[in-house]
């Protein structure tokens, strides 16, 4: 049995396609994956781009839902569903595009007008000559398109995922060895078993056995104070 989970970033325009946006996090649900978009981010101090790239950059996969509307556009008037594009390439996400069959066919409330419908279109064209698209014509049909290139794409680009510190036996000898010290706890283990504890600094005994047993699962720690 499988027992990674993955983080799926779904990116998309938010008024135009709300009921598209709800069927593809319901599909990732169903897999037992992780869907995380920008409707899930909580209000915080930092900038909403920089929660928004902090997502990204900690997801397994970029699902990308395109139809007739550009969304909101930045200081330079890049749309920001194709400035979350291109972070994800520069994070080197494995993008999945979903591409609206016939934008021409939507409703005109839901498709742009002048520049910016050039605009849609540019950023379409893009994403048909740098990927392999897939369309869709409904959000059922959207649904049922995703689950089946998600699965796909774990099965021919697998990535790190998630794994639950207790259901790997290193990791539980690891957790089993630290109960001995109440101030020890252990948070999330992911990325080849990025392992973040936190240990008080000064403790000598507690660092090496958390050493060796690092050293044997080749990952890496984070120590917080």
């Amino acid at each position: 049995m499988n027992e990674r989970r993955y983080q799926v970033f779904v990116s998309s325009t938010k008024d135009d396609l709300r009921e598209e946006r709800q069927a593809s996090v319901e599909a990732i649900l169903n897999m037992h994956y992780m869907p995380v978009s920008t409707d899930f981010l909580p209000a915080a101090t930092e900038s909403e781009w920089q929660q928004i790239t902090g997502t990204i950059a900690t997801s397994d996969y970029y699902v990308l839902i395109l139809a007739g509307c550009c969304g909101p556009l930045d200081a330079d008037g890049v749309p920001q569903i194709e400035r979350e594009y291109r972070y994800a390439r520069s994070a080197n996400k494995h993008i999945l595009p979903f591409l609206h069959e016939d934008p021409r066919k939507l409703p005109r409330e839901k498709t742009e007008q002048g520049d910016r419908w050039k605009a849609v279109i540019r950023f379409r064209e893009e994403l048909q000559e740098r990927h392999t698209c897939m369309l869709w014509q409904s959000s059922d049909d959207l649904q049922t398109k995703l689950t089946a290139a998600l699965t796909a794409a774990v099965r021919k680009h697998p990535t790190t995922g998630w794994v639950r510190a207790d259901t790997h036996s290193l990791l539980r000898a690891l957790t089993e060895q630290l109960r001995e010290y109440p101030q020890a706890t252990h948070i999330e283990a992911h990325d080849e078993y990025l392992i973040k504890l936190r240990l008080p600094l000064e403790n000598v005994s507690k660092r090496a056995i958390t050493e060796v047993l690092l050293a044997k699962l080749a990952c890496t720690v984070t120590l917080l104070p």
